[in-house]
């Protein structure tokens, strides 16, 4: 049966931050950085020794931002940023952890 999991998202104000995070039993340390030019989220998926798996995924609300980089070390679920508020704005500096959560939603 499918999980969801909210992936924590807190950057108390840091225009980066990481977290570690098991996503179907493996552990990946996940990069978020504001990009002050486009003005949006990143999000880098790294390996536990920090080698780089998928680069620079810009959060987008309602997109499904990991199934166009399916790759074997990648999850095989689906990754959403989601706007709990329902105005489907783009995720802004102070939104991310707030208005807009991330959520992994498992394949099984």
């Amino acid at each position: 049966m499918p999980t969801l999991l909210q992936i924590p998202t807190n950057s108390n104000g840091n225009p980066s931050f990481s977290e570690v995070i098991s996503i179907d039993g493996i552990y990946y340390k996940l990069a978020f950085k504001w990009n002050t030019r486009d003005t949006c989220w990143l999000l880098d998926f790294l390996d536990i020794n920090d080698s780089p798996i998928m680069i620079g995924i810009k959060l987008i609300i309602n997109y499904e931002l990991i199934l166009l980089h399916a790759m074997p070390v990648m999850p095989l679920g689906i990754l959403y940023l989601i706007d709990l508020s329902g105005s489907y704005e783009p995720c802004g500096f102070e939104d991310l952890g707030g208005r807009c959560k991330l959520h992994y939603l498992s394949p099984n």
